[in-house]
């Protein structure tokens, strides 16, 4: 899916060298994106009646991503003379297993891991994107009444130390460490 921006550029607190030379806070913008297509696969499971084991396995196109053009007008030049974002990024997979267990009619255990493979090359890396491998640990437990559900889930994302030392932008050159914690509540309502 390709999908063209359009919109409007804001730079905030310009000096005033740059504004006499012709730069404006404001101007216009447009870029291009390709989004990358995905296959998935799944298969699942139920060891008894009240356990069940799932098997996740998805292949994404990253590398369709073309480079990003970016044009901002008459302040062009205020990107050093690039106009385009590279990405580069590699094709990759996701590998998964879940699990669930029922408890009684109500209540149902659910836990999973989640490897997710980096796609962006060091050289071309930016930290305005998460560019690890990432591993995700999720434990959750949810309640089925009649017409209502509440389900309760936290993950753990782990993301290895990512050592950047040939980054074409030589000031994101380091080592980059995030690790999340998410706790997510969702309450369904069925009519």
């Amino acid at each position: 899916m390709k999908i063209h921006y359009k919109g409007t550029f804001y730079s905030l607190n310009m000096p005033a060298p740059l504004l006499g030379a012709g730069f404006t806070e404001q101007g216009s913008f447009e870029s291009d994106m390709t989004f990358p297509g995905s296959l998935a696969l799944g298969y699942g499971i139920d060891v008894t009646e009240r356990w069940t084991v799932g098997f996740d396995f998805q292949y994404s196109f990253n590398s369709s991503h073309d480079d990003i053009p970016v044009n901002i007008a008459n302040n062009q030049a205020l990107l050093g003379g690039a106009n385009t974002a590279l990405l580069g990024w590699r094709d990759s997979i996701d590998l998964g297993v879940g699990t669930s267990y029922t408890l009684n009619e109500n209540w149902t255990l659910r836990g999973g891991y989640l490897f997710s493979e980096n796609s962006m090359p060091s050289v071309n890396f930016t930290p305005s994107a998460p560019a690890y491998d990432r591993h995700v640990f999720s434990m959750g437990l949810g309640w089925r009444g009649k017409s209502r559900g509440v389900d309760l889930t936290y993950a753990f994302i782990y993301n290895p130390i990512r050592v950047i030392g040939d980054a074409a932008t030589a000031v994101f050159s380091g080592n980059y460490k995030h690790q999340w914690h998410v706790l997510s509540l969702s309450v369904t309502q069925r009519f």
